[in-house]
């Protein structure tokens, strides 16, 4: 396929000389190619369907939400792709009644026993070539703000003892489309390499999101996108 054009890369090459601009020209250019993102969405029942539990979010609304997320990332060419959602049981040891506990105190760099539990029976541990999408009631991260996602990431979950875990998304419900498309988005961007949040409301990596209309316009920037084209996940086509 026809490379993608960086624009700053293109300013850098004029100050080469002819003889190496080409060569590096093939070099740069290959970087920006378009990439492919796969995830497997995993939807959780509140409680047992014995126990007359039922999904926290629909198949058909789970997937407008990830045409969301697929929207945001389109604009630095990178594809996201899913497979068809699953609906889980909750496994034992994980209770949805007061949310899922993915941390249990604010400064943590531990990921809480209710999470690996939850990793460990709907998801992959020990490999880190796939990325879960969990979609929960709410989170519990011992903040008194819950978040509405939480990515397992290398820089914060560092430990040894993280690493089986590592490459994982827990997403809260909500009824809001274009809000769960953007913190989607946001939650694999850093899983992807970009580990900070940024302080413009128009960018996707924003530490907070809100319903006014913004969401749908966000963006990632050329480092972000730089950054996750460098990630073993950004699979090129």
């Amino acid at each position: 396929m026809k490379p993608r054009h960086h624009p700053k890369t293109l300013i850098n090459l004029k100050s080469l000389p002819r003889s190496k601009r080409e060569i590096v020209r093939r070099q740069l250019f290959s970087l920006y190619e378009k990439r492919t993102v796969h995830v497997i969405p995993i939807i959780l029942r509140n409680k047992l369907a014995d126990n007359n539990g039922y999904p926290v979010m629909s198949v058909d609304e789970v997937l407008k939400r990830l045409g969301r997320t697929q929207k945001r990332f389109a604009q630095v060419g990178i594809d996201v792709t899913w497979e068809t959602p699953v609906v889980c049981d909750p496994p034992s040891g994980v209770d949805l009644s007061d949310g899922l506990t993915v941390r249990t105190n604010e400064n943590d760099h531990v990921l809480a026993p209710e999470a690996r539990t939850l990793v460990d029976v709907c998801g992959t541990t020990n490999t880190i070539e796939d990325i879960h999408i969990f979609y929960v009631t709410s989170l519990d991260a011992g903040t008194d703000n819950p978040p509405g996602g939480m990515a397992v990431t290398s820089n914060w979950f560092s430990g040894p003892a993280e690493a089986p875990y590592l490459y994982n998304v827990f997403i809260k419900t909500s009824p809001w489309p274009e809000w769960t498309g953007c913190a989607l988005a946001h939650e694999l961007g850093h899983l992807l390499g970009n580990p900070y949040h940024a302080p413009e409301k128009w960018r996707v990596m924003h530490g907070g999101i809100d319903l006014s209309g913004v969401c749908g316009s966000r963006r990632f920037v050329t480092g972000e996108e730089t950054n996750m084209y460098g990630d073993s996940h950004a699979q090129q086509q």
